[in-house]
């Protein structure tokens, strides 16, 4: 009640009354019940909104609690008071970038404009997390760490608007914070090489892609099932949370949350349930800065000049003789947003960057996802995406229990007109700088404008949520009976028979392009019925098992030929071996299969092109990519027995220090938060499968103490001496299904619950994974009571 009221006295203040202090409020008073079922899941009840967030931050905190602190850290700039400047001063540029950004100062400035549900259980989180770490303490990875201290309601809602930023505010916040004028008193070292490189990686590499499927009544047996198969990092600030929140007759959700969210991401209540998949659309806007010959923070902004904002920031940095230092640089924003450092380009007398964020005032964050949670049928959980337009990067896919499955691109895109897009594909033909940059970042999928012409503001449209958006009603979305997939490509074949087309290709994806092969395994699912049995309807069991059998669609197209041009004729001894594993394989990418392991090696150090197998063939299919045939090609295997062979000698020598030939669980290991590894089916991203099995850098920013990988012996493929290592992937997958008494569901958290190394959870659920096998989901309270573990009741 007391947000309540500081809220409406926000709203209704007179022009004279001084602005409230986001600071002061009051937590509680709060009760909620905790009980912990089997493999550590939190089923959470109260009565309020602050009460069951209470309970859920206060479980949170005994499984993940130093990799929020971490976060919260590195958001507000004090890494460097903590860490020194970093990496040739990656840390100081990264903090000043997050001082420009000022996460902090928007959630300060919006809190007392969010909704009473978003105060209650911001506020409710946070207080069960700082109560949880002091009952619970600090697992070793932050323990006794000078950096720790509670946190508090707008450390979490700024965090949670950082979050939305992966994709642009957060890909460039240390460009950000080292933008500096030409001629400056103390400029920034130069751009390490390949940061360009680096970014786009960042942009569009599929690091936390997904599959996700929404199967109607017609292919169903019951209601709608839905498949949640998500693909994101096993360590750091990605990861996922599972739990159960109920509050009677308002709140009854089950699924996942991304670290330190207050609410269900991913999952379902008894009437819809739904996923995400991440979507390539653009998050920002890049704009090129004609300056002032005679002043480098003016720019031409139609026939007038602006001036930038400069504003003085302090860091404090721990300099290597343990003093502490205050470090002062000025960063710089133009009226589209941040200045950046910006690579290959930089800075100079003539030409600036800036960027204007489509995610950088999205505080409607929570709300859309609470809308989800609370909706009683597919309807009130689409009013939810239009009203807000929260959704800062993905797709979303839903079902519910009649059976109607819904696709849509809900993510935030920035409205352009058809001029600024005309004015942006011919820049990309100019040898300007400008120019050059342009076609740089269009290869990532990212749009850089003249930022002179007026015309290039975004489009104004009173149908969307905020100005400057795409309203989600001219957004690509469709409502089936059969299914909707997506596995990160763009919207064009959510269904394969009944392509969406005719949407803004630099805004939503290309249409009529190469699809990838695991788009392409997906369809295959779906659209065959060898996954559905002879009638053609999957069961939630037929789901799950097609989540879990690794078939390949690049296997399923190649291997038979690759094995009878490579093996079929009299071979040397020592490839014998090799193709015996690929002679027996069945194609799929399970934990006994040698196969799995000679075929990676044989595409990836034979010389293939790991990337164009997506494309028009990457050396070993004859048949390009026909957008006729989207699904079918490429396709038709080489005839050149010479190269594949040679192709499999060079997969030989790469195996040379494993004999026998491993398994691929025997060569391919999860690496979990005690440091201990699991062997894990599943395939790398180019290799044609749904279950995902890769190692991404180190896979998060924390700066917590972690796994390093050993030396790599073959690049492409990311083979070591002792195998491959994994850290990203198949993550938390979720199968459900609306049958005749409710939802019934099954789930997997692959890489476990905590990062606590002396949690009993930490393995447990990575072992039942590698045995091709999901869990029941214990939604109903028949299901809960026999399970429940531990009971805390708490009061605040």
């Amino acid at each position: 009640m007391r947000l309540l009221l500081l809220f409406l006295t926000a709203c209704t203040k007179t022009p004279d009354a001084p602005s409230p202090d986001p600071y002061e409020v009051t937590p509680g008073p709060w009760e909620a019940t905790v009980r912990w079922t089997t493999w550590g899941v939190p089923h959470v009840t109260s009565d309020t909104h602050g009460g069951v967030a209470y309970g859920l931050g206060y479980a949170f905190a005994r499984d993940h609690a130093c990799i929020l602190l971490d976060q919260i850290v590195r958001m507000r700039g004090e890494r460097p008071r903590w860490y020194g400047r970093g990496p040739e001063g990656a840390w100081l540029d990264e903090a000043f970038g997050w001082r420009e950004l000022d996460v902090v100062g928007t959630a300060e400035g919006a809190w007392f404009g969010l909704s009473e549900p978003a105060q209650e259980m911001i506020l409710g989180y946070t207080t069960g997390f700082n109560d949880g770490v002091d009952a619970a303490g600090l697992p070793p990875a932050c323990e006794g760490a000078p950096w720790v201290r509670p946190i508090t309601h707008i450390d979490l809602l700024a965090y949670t608007i950082g979050l939305g930023l992966d994709g642009s505010g957060a890909v460039f916040v240390s460009d950000v914070g080292r933008a500096t004028p030409p001629q400056s008193v103390a400029p920034p070292p130069p751009q390490r090489p390949g940061r360009l490189e680096e970014i786009g990686g960042l942009l569009r590499r599929p690091r936390m892609g997904s599959n996700g499927w929404a199967i109607g009544r017609d292919r169903s047996t019951a209601g709608g099932i839905l498949l949640s198969n998500t693909h994101f990092p096993a360590v750091g600030e990605k990861q996922w949370f599972e739990s159960h929140l109920t509050i009677p007759g308002v709140l009854d959700s089950y699924g996942a949350s991304l670290m330190g969210v207050p609410i269900t991401n991913v999952g379902f209540n008894a009437h819809v349930a739904w996923t995400h998949t991440v979507s390539y659309a653009p998050r920002f806007v890049a704009y090129a800065l004609e300056l002032d010959p005679s002043d480098p923070t003016r720019y031409r902004f139609g026939d007038d000049w602006r001036q930038m904002i400069g504003t003085e920031r302090e860091v404090e940095v721990l300099e290597d003789d343990g003093s502490v230092v205050t470090w002062r640089r000025t960063t710089w924003r133009s009226h589209y947003g941040p200045v950046i450092d910006a690579p290959l380009v930089g800075w100079t007398s003539a030409l600036a960057f800036t960027y204007r964020d489509v995610n950088a005032l999205d505080l409607g964050l929570f709300d859309v996802w609470y809308g989800m949670a609370t909706a009683t049928s597919l309807a009130e959980l689409q009013e939810a995406h239009t009203r807000t337009q929260g959704i800062p990067w993905v797709y979303t896919l839903a079902t519910d229990a009649e059976g109607t499955a819904w696709f849509a691109d809900t993510s935030r895109v920035p409205y352009l007109s058809e001029q600024a897009l005309a004015g942006w594909r011919a820049l990309q033909e100019e040898s300007s700088p400008k120019g050059i940059l342009a076609s740089q970042f269009a290869a990532y999928g990212a749009i850089l404008l003249d930022g002179a012409d007026p015309g290039n503001t975004w489009v104004e449209d009173p149908a969307a949520a905020e100005p400057g958006l795409v309203p989600l009603g001219l957004a690509p979305q469709v409502e089936r009976t059969d299914y909707v997939f997506n596995a990160n490509d763009s919207h064009w074949l959510s269904n394969a028979a009944a392509p969406l087309e005719g949407y803004s290709e630099p805004l939503y994806g290309s249409e009529r392009t190469p699809r990838s092969a695991r788009t392409r395994m997906n369809a295959r699912y779906l659209q065959e019925t060898d996954a559905s049995g002879e009638d053609g309807r999957f069961t939630l069991e037929e789901v799950e098992a097609a989540a879990l059998s690794m078939r390949s669609s690049i296997t399923e197209e190649a291997l038979a030929g690759v094995v009878a041009q490579a093996c079929g004729t009299p071979v040397e001894a020592s490839l014998e071996e090799a193709c015996a594993a690929l002679s027996a394989w069945d194609g799929r990418y399970t934990g006994d299969a040698r196969g799995a392991v000679v075929w990676r090696l044989l595409l990836s150090a034979g010389g293939f092109d790991l990337g164009d197998l997506n494309g028009d063939g990457g050396g070993l299919f004859v048949v390009p990519f026909d957008p006729a045939d989207p699904l079918g090609t490429p396709r038709g295997v080489i005839d050149d027995p010479a190269r594949l062979r040679g192709a499999l000698a060079a997969a030989v020598a790469a195996l040379q220090g494993f004999d026998p030939i491993p398994t691929l669980a025997e060569a391919q290991r999860l690496v979990l938060d005690d440091l201990s590894t699991v062997g894990v089916p599943g395939g790398q991203y180019w290799e044609g499968t749904i279950g995902i099995a890769e190692w991404w850098g180190e896979g998060t920013t924390q700066l917590l103490p972690w796994f390093e990988r050993p030396a790599v012996i073959e690049e492409a493929s990311g083979l070591t001496a002792d195998g491959w290592y994994v850290n990203d992937g198949n993550s938390f997958i979720l199968a459900v299904a609306f049958e005749g008494d409710g939802p019934r569901a099954r789930a997997v958290m692959t890489y476990g619950q905590t990062d606590d190394p002396a949690s009993p959870h930490v393995r447990g659920q990575s072992e039942l994974y590698a045995s091709g096998a999901l869990r029941p989901v214990l939604f109903r309270e028949e299901e809960i009571a026999p399970a429940v573990e531990e009971t805390i009741t708490l009061r605040r």
